[in-house]
């Protein structure tokens, strides 16, 4: 029997592409869920997808049906539904972060939502509750469970533990390493023309 590939789709365009092919299914891309429409309890998916702590992005499509074919929704559906997904986003999604972004996008005259989501470094709530995915089922997690997966991740400010995607500028760190050793330290030593705030925490 062929085994069928499960292909994780990184950029939006793909996304597009695969949906206006109608070749966008589900147990063929791992980081993609399909909705016909949306109501709230769908939040809870986009919890427990985003707390599996795949690596890469997340994509909820609104407007499609399970067999990737679109609904054939109206441009005026899509703004009212973008609204209601961005108040919910707003009133039930914890942390923030987690949703990169909504946008609607027409294709062929049949209109589509698209969410954009990922694990932000921490564990996800909806409505203030954690949840996991286990195939299809969704559930709340368990106390020890929010402890392992929070023990795992690297915090949605522990900038320490997460990768420097950026480029250092040479001539900043210099200039800033030189502030430290010749001003910032002697002051901190004297004590003087510092801040009384910092001078008392070096006592």
């Amino acid at each position: 029997m062929e085994k069928k590939q499960i292909n994780m789709l990184i950029i939006k365009e793909e996304v597009i592409a695969k949906l206006f092919d109608g070749t966008l299914l589900e147990h063929r891309s791992g980081n993609v869920e399909l909705k016909s429409n949306w109501n709230q309890e769908h939040g809870k998916k986009i919890c427990a997808f985003a707390n599996r702590t795949l690596d890469g992005p997340l994509w909820f499509c609104v407007g499609v049906n399970d067999d990737g074919q679109l609904c054939g929704n109206t441009e005026a559906w899509a703004k009212q539904t973008e609204e209601i997904i961005s108040q919910h986003i707003n009133q039930y999604l914890d942390p923030q972060p987690t949703c990169k972004s909504i946008t609607c996008h027409n294709i062929e005259n049949k209109w589509i939502i698209i969410i954009q989501y990922n694990n932000p470094g921490a564990v996800v709530y909806w409505n203030k509750q954690p949840y996991k995915a286990s195939g299809t089922t969704i559930a709340p997690m368990m106390p020890e469970e929010v402890m392992a997966l929070t023990v795992k991740l690297p915090g949605l400010s522990d900038y320490t533990s997460q990768k420097w995607m950026g480029n250092a500028n040479d001539d900043l760190v210099k200039e800033f390493a030189e502030y430290i050793s010749d001003t910032f330290m002697p002051r901190v030593k004297s004590k003087s023309e510092i801040p009384k705030e910092l001078s008392d925490l070096l006592k």
